[in-house]
């Protein structure tokens, strides 16, 4: 079970213009108006990515604790499933909305309010989110992390430390706690 959730969400269009979804994540997340698109999921090993039909199974997805998941929003109301998606995923998971034209990541860990015109591609989107999320990729990677997006360039390292520093104070109390009854007391 992932404890930081990274969810896919493929859209027709995202931009400013569209309804409350996309100004939603664009607001609060890093956008990249130049995107190349192509099959995102080629980075990820093949048995991590699992890819769901609705944004209901996505959702139930998230709450199972699955790492990394897909879902594709090509209905009418696509703006509002967007919108419920982005207001109901937890405060553990990061989002990446990709469409024909635009590419915006949301959430853990990433800008807000950060846009660029820079060219990205479908190859950039994993290796970006495998940066923060908890996901292995394929040794095939192509892309490159996209570090501008990200608040912190160093977030793995700054779990990894955390981790370490945790483990350290387990030890002392497990050190402490592992003496016999004699050892505790000066009166034996």
């Amino acid at each position: 079970m992932a404890e930081i959730k990274t969810l896919i969400v493929k859209v027709p269009d995202i931009s400013e213009q569209n309804g409350k979804g996309s100004q939603e994540a664009i607001r609060r997340g890093a956008y990249f108006e130049n995107y190349s698109p192509g099959e995102v999921l080629i980075n990820a090993e093949a048995n991590q990515a699992k890819v769901v039909s609705d944004p209901r199974a996505a959702l139930e997805s998230l709450a199972a604790g699955e790492a990394l998941i897909e879902v594709e929003l090509r209905g009418p109301d696509h703006e509002s499933e967007l919108y419920d998606l982005l207001d109901k995923s937890d405060r553990r998971t990061v989002v990446a909305i990709i469409s024909n034209r635009g590419l915006v990541f949301h959430g853990l860990g990433v800008k807000p309010k950060y846009r660029s015109a820079i060219g990205v591609s479908f190859k950039d989107v994993l290796p970006t989110l495998a940066q923060v999320g908890e996901f292995c990729l394929a040794e095939t990677v192509e892309g490159q992390v996209l570090f501008d997006a990200l608040k912190n360039k160093n977030h793995k390292q700054g779990q990894i430390e955390r981790l370490k520093a945790a483990l350290e104070r387990l030890e002392k109390i497990l050190k402490r706690e592992n003496r016999e009854p004699w050892d505790k007391h000066d009166c034996a």
